[in-house]
């Protein structure tokens, strides 16, 4: 499968074009959209001002690989997505990488409640990989801190992926406006101020619906999509929690049932044994009658013989 060209659009969007070299929220030098540059090209891309066609023949190189991932690891599952699910996966995993070793798309949690069918859980996952490595400049420690830029492109690919919306809508802070530089874009819903998020049920899985998430209160009503770093924390925290236990929970049920299963053929295969046991020893028994019979009107015979 390849990304759709509202897909495109799309993570045009999210991730800003630009024709010189940038930094990235996580510091990494980026040209065109969203293309690492790798340390062996920096000396080429370092003065290099692209055109709008080099930039477009960039962006398909580098998707090319996400598209192959995503289309096989999804025919290795068993379960092809839909466009729309294709798209959002491709623009996930052009942003978090493929994976295998290191995390990434292939051992996410949104996949693996995609394969299982779950697609209200999928879709809430999204919002677990909302979380940027930077380099404290004074004593050069890497720590994991929450973007709010993820949390908003994260939101968009959530909704791509649920309702098939092509549409992203970015936090307006001014705490975060260096993180948000490469997501300022336009709404493309007439009327709505560019201040107002789309409202929570039209961007929030309906996580009670997910069958992975039932034993959490994390979709009931009024919990934002944009809550405080912590919130989206807790709820990750309860959402694995939940999956983790419903997923014991079917082991344990179906343990059960094996059991079950294996009593009742037991006690039919007795109940078969029996059967035959006593059908055999009732014939051996009428068989016992007929001889002694036979053998007892035999003598009687021979006697009244002898008598004559």
């Amino acid at each position: 499968m390849r990304l759709s060209q509202p897909g495109r659009d799309l993570l045009k969007r999210l991730e800003g074009s630009r024709a010189r070299v940038y930094q990235d929220a996580a510091g990494h030098d980026t040209i065109g959209v969203g293309h690492l540059i790798k340390p062996e090209d920096r000396e080429r891309y370092k003065d290099a001002v692209l055109s709008d066609h080099e930039i477009a023949q960039l962006l398909t190189r580098d998707l090319l690989q996400f598209e192959a991932a995503v289309t096989q690891v999804c025919q290795d599952g068993g379960l092809m997505p839909s466009q729309t699910q294709f798209d959002a996966f491709v623009l996930l995993t052009f942003n978090i990488g493929v994976g295998g070793r290191d995390p990434g798309f292939v051992t996410s949690t949104v996949l693996r409640r995609f394969l299982n069918r779950d697609e209200a859980g999928a879709a809430a996952a999204f919002l677990m990989w909302n979380k940027i490595t930077i380099t404290d400049r004074g004593t050069g420690e890497r720590r994991r801190v929450v973007s709010r830029a993820l949390e908003a492109r994260r939101i968009a690919e959530s909704r791509l992926f649920l309702h098939g919306y092509y549409d992203a809508t970015p936090y307006n802070s001014l705490d975060d406006e260096e993180q948000l530089r490469a997501l300022i874009i336009p709404s493309n819903r007439q009327g709505q101020s560019e201040s107002v998020l789309p409202s929570e049920s039209e961007i929030r899985p309906n996580l009670k619906s997910s069958r992975t998430m039932k034993a959490t209160t994390a979709g009931q009503a009024g919990t934002g999509i944009a809550a405080s770093a912590a919130t989206v924390g807790a709820v990750r925290e309860i959402t694995e929690q939940a999956a983790d236990a419903a997923h014991n929970a079917g082991d344990a049920a179906r343990s059960v049932t094996d059991v079950t299963e294996a009593t009742v053929r037991t006690a039919s295969f007795m109940s078969s044994i029996s059967f035959w046991v006593f059908a055999a020893i009732g014939i051996g028994a009428l068989i016992a009658i007929i001889a002694f019979i036979l053998i007892r009107r035999a003598r009687q015979d021979d006697w009244q013989r002898g008598l004559r």
